[in-house]
């Protein structure tokens, strides 16, 4: 057997290797002598993120799961410089007091994600007091979660900037008034609860908000747009995607003047709203309207055409698209994805303008779609070869996609 030279490398270069090891790997490596176990534990003082997503955890074997004394020990070994820690893949088999765990050894965190898991109203106070450094927050699809489990959150962390609160049906809003002055980003998907009143209070206390995402959040109506439009003229992307609210009630959307991202897929969308977003919303670079089949017509989606920054449009399941439609959209040349599925009007004319005028094109999605050839396939080849762009092109239709 050949002489092994790795204890020869330098204190430096071992903490390096040991380093890009993940977490099994680290614990491992302490068994092997005390020299390894010293330089291992050195590791963890300087670990700025922890995310357990790259190990597997069997819900079968409880041998492999993430348990609160295995996550104890694991914290323990010292995580003062520890920045993110990431809950959501493993925290199933954790007790809902594991916060009080990490409260203990983690207080300098400012990001930290706890989705799916099952948390006690109690820890979350004793963890958000440890924890008031707190920017960013993830607590989607926690069931368990009500009003005060946020009300906690925002008390002590007042320096949040993103909160994802997504799929808690609990939730009404309103706790958002503790809410701090610097929240740029709220995630509210599948809020199926949430008020009126608890989007006045998102926009009373957060005047630098940037994005809202308030899909499937079916107990929001018209006064809820009232005060999107008029108190938070600062929004660059929104996303109201299954709003049941009708049509008119979406036309104040165009005095969003910072608007870059707009999401209004299975709305009552109309004609009229498409022409007061390309009158307004000057900026949009992100529109999806798919599904808003009930009153949107050929004239209508012929506005989309001024909206001169547009590069990823959805305009899947609309039986108004034709090839003039989408030719008007391509000749601008700005488009790098574009969706068309199930648009029983569209033929190759009009997606062959978009290969051949749009030189940015990344993904380009026509399944469903009984007119559609091979003629847009190998348009596809002989544009990808003469661009002299070498990005990747992704081209979906059907159940085949192809990558050039």
């Amino acid at each position: 057997m050949g002489e092994c030279h790795i204890e020869r490398l330098p204190t430096e270069v071992m903490l390096k290797v040991l380093q890009n090891l993940d977490i099994k790997e680290r614990v491992k490596v302490e068994r092997v002598c005390r020299r390894w176990c010293c330089l291992s534990r050195l590791t963890w003082l300087t670990l700025l993120a922890l995310d357990f997503s790259s190990m597997s955890f069997s819900l079968d074997d409880r041998r492999s799961q993430l348990t609160d004394s295995i996550l104890r020990q694991l914290l323990a070994r010292g995580c003062p410089a520890l920045r993110r820690l990431d809950l959501s893949t493993a925290g199933y088999a954790l007790s809902p007091r594991a916060l009080e765990i990490v409260a203990v050894y983690c207080k300098n965190l400012v990001e930290i994600n706890v989705s799916r898991m099952r948390l006690c109203q109690s820890s979350v106070q004793v963890f958000s007091k440890a924890c008031s450094g707190l920017q960013v927050v993830r607590m989607n699809s926690c069931y368990d979660v009500t009003d005060k489990f946020v009300w906690s959150i925002l008390k002590n962390c007042k320096g949040i900037t993103h909160l994802d609160l997504s799929a808690n049906n609990r939730i009404t809003g309103k706790s958002f008034f503790q809410m701090g002055p610097k929240l740029t980003c709220a995630v509210l998907n599948g809020c199926s609860k949430l008020t009126a009143a608890g989007v006045q209070l998102i926009a009373d206390r957060s005047p630098l908000l940037k994005e809202i995402f308030l899909n499937g959040c079916s107990s929001l109506n018209d006064r809820s747009i009232y005060i999107i439009v008029n108190s938070l003229q600062c929004l660059q992307t929104l996303c109201l995607s299954s709003y049941r609210g009708e049509g008119m009630d979406l036309l104040g959307l165009g005095q969003l003047k910072q608007l870059r991202h707009l999401d209004l897929s299975h709305t009552d969308a109309d004609d009229d709203v498409l022409a007061c977003l390309a009158d307004g919303c000057k900026q949009l670079q992100h529109l999806d309207i798919s599904a808003c089949e009930r009153g949107l017509t050929e004239h209508g989606l012929s506005h989309l055409s001024r909206l001169a920054h547009l590069s990823t449009v959805s305009l899947s399941y609309l039986s108004s698209v034709t090839d003039d439609v989408v030719a008007s959209l391509a000749y601008q040349g700005h488009l790098r994805v574009v969706e068309l599925r199930g648009c029983p009007a569209l033929t190759n004319k009009g997606v062959l303008a978009v290969v051949e005028h749009c030189s940015r094109l990344q993904s380009l999605d026509v399944s469903g779609n009984l007119e559609i050839s091979n003629i847009v396939l190998h348009s596809l080849i002989r544009s990808s070869w003469q661009r002299e762009s070498v990005n990747k092109v992704v081209l979906i239709a059907g159940r085949r996609f192809s990558n050039y």
